[in-house]
């Protein structure tokens, strides 16, 4: 565990101050500007009053805060499991039908339910994908970011 502080000139802080997000990570904001850091190593000394109100949840929230105001995976990541959910299940029908029609092997039972659902699954993830696309591209332009610093 380790503790962040950082020094800034103040066009970097003026910098920040125009940007106007609440759930955001201030560090990883600093970086995206584009400037230049100098990295100073330190050996934090152990707290010897009170306890860290740094909680595990608190982390988490940064983690989640960080990943989602500064990265658009999770919305490919639906999209593209959502693809290859559709095109396996696919797949696994036309392979239904082809021992259906060819050697008369009838599936009985949740087979064909479940390639009917996992197909359907498989387009509204790549729907939502889109969507979040959309959406992405949408808040990208409301935050009001600077296009380029420095």
């Amino acid at each position: 565990m380790g503790s962040t502080f950082f020094l800034a000139d103040r066009q970097v802080i003026d910098e920040v101050n125009k940007i106007h997000e609440k759930n955001t990570n201030l560090m990883t904001l600093v970086f995206w500007l584009g400037y230049q850091a100098v990295l100073i190593p330190y050996v934090r000394r152990k707290r010897t009053k009170g306890k860290s109100r740094w909680t595990f949840g608190k982390k988490i929230k940064l983690f989640v805060d960080t990943f989602v105001s500064f990265s658009y995976f999770p919305i490919r990541l639906f999209s593209f499991l959502g693809i290859i959910y559709a095109v396996i299940s696919f797949f696994l029908w036309d392979c239904h039908l082809f021992f259906l029609l060819t050697f008369g092997i009838e599936v009985q039972g949740w087979v064909p339910m479940m390639l009917v659902l996992t197909f359907t699954a498989g387009l509204q993830m790549t729907l939502l994908g889109i969507l979040g696309e959309y959406l992405w591209r949408t808040l990208d332009e409301a935050r009001g970011r600077p296009l380029f610093c420095n």
